[in-house]
């Protein structure tokens, strides 16, 4: 019984089945999105006061300096027209980086627009302004190299003014030399700027990652699994899909301890996770609740496929072994398997009745997968496997696999 590992759904919540890269993984851009709000609703607002503004200095150039008065109307309302554009494609499927950075920009340029056109002698004090407003974006933008694109913008909107102001070549020069100066300033110290605000980001996610992990073994802490999990459970129940739930121990594990010391029983833990993780799909969620008890979170997975996965987790692990001075160390495990009824509202209910299928396998002999009612197995076709079923109580029911050998494991 095939279970799907790709599903096709809306583009905005990604749901059950669908990978989520851990923190991590993702890239930098991401991270940068997931510290910022969606600012689709300030750039347009942005992108609505420049297009006054260029109404507006459009008039006062035809008044004042009508001779250039063609040429700084169309490249102002070249400026608006590219932000119009750049709004729209981002409509679609906005990251929160950029179109922060395009709002800051935007309406610090019309500030600035707005100082040089009515503070007398007001294009002189181009420089420190023209470096407030890139070393300002360089919280908002991923990349050194986006401060440089939004360098040369800027510069470009100085070239408007000076066009428009009628100066003599002296001052021009002048002003054209400090800009020079203040910019290269500028991409070296937003350079050092953006630069420590990825390393802060990276370590930070680092950091996350770390306080979701089990130390021994890597894989998802209790806190991570209850809380992944609930989620889970929100988005089943949303879409009106299969979600189960795999409680795995291992038998008479402190007999391992026992015989052969704590250290060898860490590396049976290690190496049943690894079995876990292999034998798992990226989508799912491998945990360890503590000690020797593991649990799989499985989205878009029926009670029946959960039970076939778990037989073959259960053989897998059996056939695992860690080589120890005195030889190698064998172990099996038993599994409880419950799928996500109609009136499930949290992971602990599901959790709980996984609980009670575990103790049933332990009960019944231990090297086994117990299944809830709803989680009987069907197998058909190529995943059928020659099984008995045991009964127990209503509550659970054995799926005990006969090896080839006819010898069962206790």
């Amino acid at each position: 019984m095939s279970r799907s590992r790709t599903t096709s759904w809306p583009a905005r919540e990604a749901p059950p089945g669908e990978r989520r890269p851990e923190v991590a993984e993702l890239p930098l851009a991401e991270l940068l999105d997931a510290e910022l709000p969606v600012a689709r609703p300030a750039l347009r607002t942005a992108i609505a006061l420049v297009t006054l503004l260029v109404v507006g200095f459009g008039v006062r150039d035809w008044i004042m300096t009508p001779s250039v008065a063609p040429w700084t109307t169309a490249l102002r309302l070249a400026f608006a027209l590219l932000g119009w554009f750049t709004y729209r494609r981002l409509s679609g499927s906005a990251r929160a980086t950029y179109v922060s950075a395009l709002v800051f920009v935007y309406a610090l340029v019309a500030i600035y627009a707005a100082i040089v056109a009515i503070v007398p002698d007001g294009l002189e004090h181009h420089g420190i302004a023209l470096m407030i407003i890139p070393l300002g974006s360089t919280m908002f933008l991923p990349r050194v190299k986006d401060l440089a694109r939004l360098q040369l913008w800027l510069i470009a909107w100085v070239q408007i003014a000076i066009v428009a102001s009628p100066m003599s070549r002296a001052e021009v020069v002048g002003i054209e030399g400090g800009l020079a100066i203040s910019q290269v300033v500028t991409y070296v110290l937003g350079g050092f700027a953006i630069r420590g605000r990825h390393a802060r980001i990276r370590l930070e996610a680092r950091l996350r990652e770390a306080a979701d992990r089990d130390a021994l073994t890597g894989a998802f802490n209790r806190r991570h699994v209850e809380s992944r999990g609930q989620h889970e459970v929100v988005r089943a129940r949303r879409y009106r899909r299969a979600l189960s739930v795999i409680v795995i121990d291992i038998d008479h594990f402190k007999r391992v301890n026992d015989t052969y010391g704590h250290g060898i029983g860490d590396e049976v833990i290690r190496a049943t996770v690894q079995v876990l993780v292999g034998g798992t799909r990226e989508c799912d969620v491998v945990g360890r609740m503590g000690g020797e008890e593991f649990v799989l979170i499985l989205p878009e997975t029926d009670g029946a496929s959960a039970v076939l996965l778990a037989e073959r987790l259960r053989v897998a692990i059996a056939g695992t072994a860690v080589a120890t001075t005195i030889g190698p160390v064998r172990w099996t495990v038993s599994c409880g398997v419950e799928t996500l009824r109609a009136a499930d509202t949290t992971l602990l209910e599901v959790l709980h009745r996984a609980d009670r299928a575990l103790y049933a396998a332990k009960a019944a002999g231990r090297d086994r997968v117990v299944a809830g009612p709803e989680a009987r197995p069907t197998p058909t076709g190529g995943d059928a496997i020659p099984t008995e079923l045991v009964e127990l109580p209503p509550s659970a029911r054995v799926l005990r696999p006969v090896p080839p050998d006819g010898e069962l494991r206790g």
